[in-house]
């Protein structure tokens, strides 16, 4: 071992242990926005169908908002007074290339998804309402290794019923809706269940009760196993900083003993013109079959540039710069009771943007690795050349904080030999853009280069994608 092998391990350690004390921030940041929080008055949140509830001063925030993939369409067309409608077509074609790593084996696959994404908005009175979002559309797959097929589908993604104004400030949820939170690091998935909002001018709390369930009532498949408890608190003291804590746990019934138990937080500033910078955290708790959970994971990050108003500095076509490091703890003695790898919820996107139109999925494109045992470096250099055009040139360098012989999620069909710490680097280039009406595009180009943890097979793999969006 080098000595600078050394000393990050020695860093990472001290670093692990300051984050054993993330419960104890928690209930300190959770007390601080409850007592900041004092000024109370009803509310109705406009980001309700988006799944992301927050304080009244940031639904009231002018941004430019990125393209969410996710989003249901917007109810723009009028039945009756109370009746709305919205529709949406998506074309998404994706192509893989490689991702055994291994270029004389064929696995190449090729998939287009023509959808159309509809949506009823139900309001029989201002403090209720009915929302439904349904998705049928025919997946046409070509896939060398004849695995995968194509087939019609029909995703039920949302059907809720919203209560607004039920006590001061108070939002009753239930039913099949979206959960989400900024940068989707802890989750970005549709869930069954029952959602309470307590809404103030400079703060939200959320509390839910969910369970995820099979979308597709076209093709058999199965319920997930396991209930999720999630209790947020978010705080904004103005328009440009954001902060929240959270705890999610998770109860498994399918006897696999899997109940992990996160406590995290988030922070986001947004310094007027140029500067961002975020911080995402988490410490894992709880059980995963017979061993107890200790792991942490760190997100921190800035970007800056790109404004189109007037400054101090005015360059041709904005240009911004954005880096981070993200890293999640790995297990250095597998074979004691505590498990002290990282790892995140399985509902996270990973997905989030800079400073462009497009989202980006900021832990690569192709290679979109759960963070768990690893470290990940990654440098963006953007620029917009009109207000709703912008371009990404996006570089990521992985590694194993451990090495070991497992990745516990990531898009390649390989696994590392557990000898090598390095897994490989990733260069993504990312092209967004927002007709003045309707019309959304983006472009992702995606290579994965394998590190020396790849021993046995260590080809390129190769992603595409191009998806089309036009909102009636």
């Amino acid at each position: 071992m080098t000595y600078g092998d050394g000393f990050i391990r020695s860093a990472k350690s001290g670093f692990h242990d300051f984050l054993k004390c993330v419960p104890t921030v928690y209930l300190f940041v959770f007390f601080s926005i409850a007592a900041n929080a004092a000024e109370k008055q009803p509310s109705a949140n406009n980001w309700l169908r988006e799944g992301r509830p927050l304080p009244l001063i940031l639904t009231e925030k002018k941004v430019q908002k990125a393209f969410d993939p996710g989003a249901p369409p917007k109810t723009r067309i009028k039945i009756t007074e109370n009746l709305r409608f919205g529709a949406r077509l998506d074309i998404e074609g994706t192509l893989e290339k490689n991702y055994d790593l291994d270029a004389e084996n064929p696995d190449d696959l090729a998939v287009l998804d023509p959808v159309l994404s509809l949506a009823l908005l139900y309001k029989p009175h201002k403090n209720i309402e009915a929302f439904t979002n349904i998705e049928p559309y025919r997946r046409f797959v070509y896939d060398e290794e004849q695995k995968k097929k194509s087939k019609n589908r029909i995703n039920i993604l949302q059907a809720y019923i919203a209560f607004k104004g039920i006590g001061d400030g108070l939002t009753l949820k239930v039913g099949r809706q979206r959960f989400k939170d900024k940068r989707e690091w802890l989750y970005d998935e549709e869930l069954d269940g029952i959602r309470l909002f307590y809404t103030l001018p400079q703060a939200v709390f959320d509390f839910s009760i969910s369970e995820k369930k099979h979308k597709d009532i076209v093709n058999p498949g199965k319920d997930g196993n396991a209930t999720n408890y999630v209790f947020s608190a978010t705080y904004a003291p103005n328009k440009d900083r954001e902060f929240s804590a959270y705890t999610f746990i998770r109860n498994d019934r399918s006897g696999k003993d899997d109940n992990p138990v996160f406590f995290g937080g988030h922070l986001s500033v947004e310094e007027p013109n140029t500067l961002e910078y975020w911080l995402e955290f988490a410490n894992v708790q709880g059980k995963e079959g017979p061993k107890s959970l200790n792991g942490s994971g760190v997100d921190v990050g800035f970007s800056f540039g790109g404004s189109r108003r007037r400054t101090k500095i005015n360059l041709p076509y904005k240009p911004y710069i954005s880096l981070s490091y993200a890293f999640g703890t790995g297990d250095q003695n597998p074979d004691d009771d505590v498990d002290t790898n990282f790892r995140q919820t399985g509902y996270q996107d990973n997905d989030a943007k800079y400073k462009g139109v497009a989202r980006v999925k900021y832990y690569g494109e192709m290679f979109d690795p759960e963070l768990s045992n690893m470290g990940i470096f990654t440098a963006a250099l953007g620029l917009k050349p009109r207000r709703k055009t912008s371009i990404d040139l996006v570089y990521h360098y992985y590694h194993q904080q451990v090495p070991y012989y497992k990745i516990r999620d990531a898009k390649v069909d390989e696994d590392p030999d557990g000898k090598n710490m390095f897994l490989g680097q990733e260069v993504d280039f990312v092209a967004g853009y927002k007709g003045k009406k309707n019309l959304k595009l983006s472009l992702v180009l995606a290579y994965f280069f394998p590190g020396a943890a790849f021993t046995k097979d260590n080809d390129v793999a190769m992603f595409a994608e191009l998806k089309i969006r036009y909102e009636f």
